[in-house]
């Protein structure tokens, strides 16, 4: 589905996390466009905003950030650089979160990462 433009890479930012919100809270239905959208989209504002959803009180507003961030990345864009940042909110989460599921998901970050796991 990468090689693919879908109508979701048309839309705001803004859009884009209101709709991956509440795709992702239907995953029966596997509504991933605007979530591969903001994988797309390495933005500070993306990171940002995804940060935020990370230290979010809710559970699964922490998994959305975490599964942002997991593949944010574009082919111009150093990942490297962008996971010095990420990383540490990541890492606290693997290995403190008080829910099993977003314990989970911030290991799944680690995997995605240039050099592989490092926690």
């Amino acid at each position: 589905m990468r090689g693919e433009l879908s109508a979701e890479h048309d839309l705001s930012t803004e859009q884009l996390f209101a709709r991956v919100l509440d795709d992702l809270r239907h995953p029966a239905d596997e509504r991933l466009g605007a979530l591969i959208a903001l994988h797309d989209r390495p933005t500070r504002e993306v990171v940002e905003r995804s940060l935020v959803l990370c230290a979010s009180e809710d559970p699964f507003d922490r998994i959305v950030g975490l599964r942002i961030l997991r593949e944010l990345g574009h082919r111009t864009v150093d990942r490297r650089v962008m996971w010095q940042e990420i990383e540490p909110t990541v890492a606290r989460m693997a290995a403190g979160d008080p829910d099993p599921d977003v314990v989970r998901w911030a290991i799944t970050c680690f995997a995605y990462q240039p050099g592989g796991p490092e926690v």
